[in-house]
């Protein structure tokens, strides 16, 4: 009986010795994941059902690691969210169940490679952040880093698009929208590209082969003068130009009759031609008389 009870408290100390070491081994693994995750946060991944302080040490960290976890909880989502769209929320039970539908959302259009754009705006009216809303594109493109390694690229550095043999239009914007000069490198940009480029730096106009109208206004609207740097210029830039400086006529290969006429009512001593005095207040160097002058 004896030896049966020491055997019993024998068999107990043993069991307790046990479980004090599993929990101490527990609590080491929570605190080496937590330390792994703060370096790298893609590790999150690799980890079966992370305690919600790995989840949270990960978001922390880099906000989008929260598309590789399994189950991330509401308040990973919350902060992941928070974190992704540099937004002040509060979290309130309705906004961390709308983040965690959000990033859940987000998980299952990983295979598609494109960001949930409605998702995110719903998400948005459902908090009534209208204030965010501006950072909108930068948020979209911080995701669609997430699926495309032409965007980390230039995310990184704006100039490594000049290595992307075809830059899809939303790289081409993430570009852009970092460094306008980089346009120099794009041989195709679209027309929202062209427009980001020249906005508050019409001299970009010189590295777009073929502006478009809106990129002409948009340019000339700036600097009437640059009508000399456009090719074949629509008459509606032409009436731009000269509505502003009547002297951007002279700079004009040929310009339309309504164009010529707007210069006349503008300025009349622009119709002259002459190389006097009234010419002297233009800051053009030589101006050249209006060719073919049906109107004049």
């Amino acid at each position: 009986m004896k030896t049966t009870c020491c055997r019993n408290v024998h068999n107990l100390q043993q069991f307790w010795t046990i479980r004090t070491q599993s929990k101490g081994s527990k609590s080491r693994q929570k605190k080496v994941q937590i330390a792994a995750v703060q370096k790298k946060p893609e590790l999150v991944r690799l980890f079966t059902n992370p305690t919600e302080k790995v989840q949270l040490a990960a978001v922390i960290a880099s906000p989008e690691s929260v598309l590789l976890m399994q189950a991330p909880s509401p308040l990973a989502c919350f902060t992941a969210v928070e974190g992704m769209f540099k937004a002040d929320l509060p979290p309130t039970a309705g906004i961390l169940a709308a983040a965690q539908r959000l990033v859940f959302r987000m998980k299952g259009n990983r295979k598609s490679g494109e960001p949930d754009t409605e998702a995110v705006k719903e998400f948005f009216d459902e908090v009534k952040s209208f204030k965010t809303l501006k950072a909108m594109p930068t948020i979209l493109e911080h995701l669609a880093a997430l699926f495309d390694k032409d965007m980390r690229a230039v995310l990184n550095n704006p100039r490594a698009i000049s290595m992307i043999a075809n830059p899809s239009a939303r790289v081409q914007m993430a570009a852009v929208r970092r460094d306008r000069s980089v346009i120099c490198f794009i041989e195709r940009p679209t027309e929202k590209v062209q427009l980001t480029a020249v906005r508050n730096a019409p001299h970009n106009i010189h590295f777009i082969t073929s502006p478009s109208e809106r990129v002409q206004l948009t340019v000339i609207g700036n600097r009437p003068s640059y009508i000399g740097f456009i090719p074949n210029p629509t008459e509606k830039v032409q009436l731009k130009a000269v509505e502003k400086r009547p002297e951007c006529i002279f700079l004009l290969q040929k310009p339309a009759e309504k164009v010529q006429l707007t210069a006349v009512l503008k300025d009349p001593p622009v119709s002259l031609g002459n190389q006097g005095a009234d010419r002297k207040k233009y800051s053009w160097p030589p101006c050249r008389k209006i060719r073919n002058a049906s109107v004049i």
